[in-house]
């Protein structure tokens, strides 16, 4: 009995045509629906609209974008673009050890990810190699003068809140050919801007790297820009701190227990790398000294009455979401308003305890409310304006102070 033998000449056509059938599976599947991404998918992980087919014009002009547009268009809805994104970013992380993407996300030591320069520079920013501009950093520190002194106008308290990027708490994680990791210079140089200039400011950046001497790494998730709860709760106890000398004395949630525990999954650094699967983090729970007085989450609106959305002790607010919290048993009987962006999200329901009104909006966020619209509606005692580090100077507002009086608000 004599076996078969394979045709040298078979197996290279076979491989001819499986390679030639890979090139072309991503156009054969985006024309046929198969293995593309529902737009609520790809708003989830890419964090934007996906691009839609040009609505070309017939001009010079418009035929000159058109090929970049198409690019864009394939680019966002080829089939199978969640499957071979995902395999390419296993690939590069878990084999070639190389961000897939490190203008977004960049390796460090240890499993640690940090964000990249396509957000406000910030990788530039804490290695030196972004220019601090004087000119704006001034104007930053303006622009939150003149919002003082129209609240102030109003006999509201105002004070800025800065919030640590992970690369300043964590420089030790940062990749190798990193030589002189710093803090923001432009974070520096606006809190010694606004302290001079009487705007009330706390910076968390000392606080957390103190508290890092006593919970090591357990203040930031390796995988997610932001802060655990245990970073969260260092974060919150001393911005209430803060507001004391503005306030006066506050009672705050105590600190009972933490626990941490060591799970398989990432958060949004390894989401924007595409390896959520293959990774490793941890999380840290917390447990408090008072009981948690459950509290009502209202959507912020001028209908009566307002639309409850939740009633829960422990639920953070959403960071795209403009909501109000009343909680009649909060330790402390103030209507705080909060602009913030996301890093104030995991302290959401501990202040929620601790005044007995919060109202939160993101202005950074383009569904955020301006300040003078929220300031109108609720007035309240004081006014926290939170900021990440890495957002410094770049923030505008998407109101002018300096074009509000006290007679916008009326009697």
């Amino acid at each position: 009995m004599t076996m078969k033998q394979n045709n040298p000449a078979d197996v290279h056509r076979f491989l001819n045509v499986m390679f030639v059938a890979l090139l072309f599976a991503p156009m054969l599947g985006m024309m046929a629906g198969i293995g593309t991404s529902t737009p609520e998918a790809f708003r989830e992980i890419e964090n934007r609209e996906p691009a839609s087919f040009p609505n070309t014009e017939w001009t010079w002009s418009g035929m000159a974008a058109l090929p970049e547009a198409l690019d864009r268009w394939f680019s966002d809805g080829f089939g199978f673009r969640s499957f071979l994104i995902d395999l390419n970013g296993r690939l590069d992380v878990q084999v070639l050890k190389v961000s897939p993407d490190p203008e977004r996300v960049v390796l460090g030591r240890q499993g640690w990810m940090f964000l990249g320069d396509l957000h406000e520079r910030v990788f530039s920013k804490h290695t030196g190699q972004a220019a601090v501009s004087e000119v704006a950093i001034r104007r930053f520190a303006e622009d939150r003068r003149m919002e003082k002194e129209w609240l102030q106008r109003l006999y509201v308290e105002y004070v800025v809140v800065i919030t640590p990027d992970k690369h300043t708490i964590y420089p030790e994680y940062l990749p190798e050919w990193v030589r002189s990791p710093r803090p923001s210079e432009a974070a520096d140089r606006a809190v010694e801007l606004l302290e001079t200039i009487g705007v009330s400011t706390i910076d968390l950046r000392p606080a957390l790297r103190t508290a890092k001497k006593d919970y090591g790494d357990f203040l930031y998730h390796k995988t997610d820009t932001h802060w655990t709860e245990l970073g969260a709760y260092v974060a919150y106890e001393h911005a209430m701190k803060g507001m004391e000398p503005l306030l006066g004395p506050l009672k705050r949630l105590e600190m009972k227990n933490f626990m941490v525990r060591d799970y398989d999954f990432g958060g949004d650094l390894s989401t924007m790398a595409r390896v959520d699967p293959y990774v490793h983090d941890h999380n840290v729970f917390m447990t408090y000294e008072q009981n948690l007085n459950t509290v009502s989450a209202c959507e912020v609106s001028e209908k009566t009455p307002l639309k409850l959305l939740w009633e829960d002790s422990r639920r953070n607010v959403p960071r795209n979401a403009n909501v109000e919290i009343i909680n009649p048993n909060g330790f402390n009987d103030f209507r705080v308003l909060f602009m913030r962006d996301s890093f104030l999200t995991r302290l959401t329901h501990l202040f929620d305890q601790s005044f007995q009104q919060c109202v939160y909006t993101d202005e950074t966020y383009e569904q955020g409310l301006p300040m003078k619209d929220m300031v109108t509606r609720y007035r309240p005692d004081i006014v926290v304006f939170q900021l990440a580090e890495r957002k410094i100077p770049e923030y505008r507002p998407k109101t002018d102070a300096r074009k509000a009086s006290s007679s916008d608000l009326g009697p």
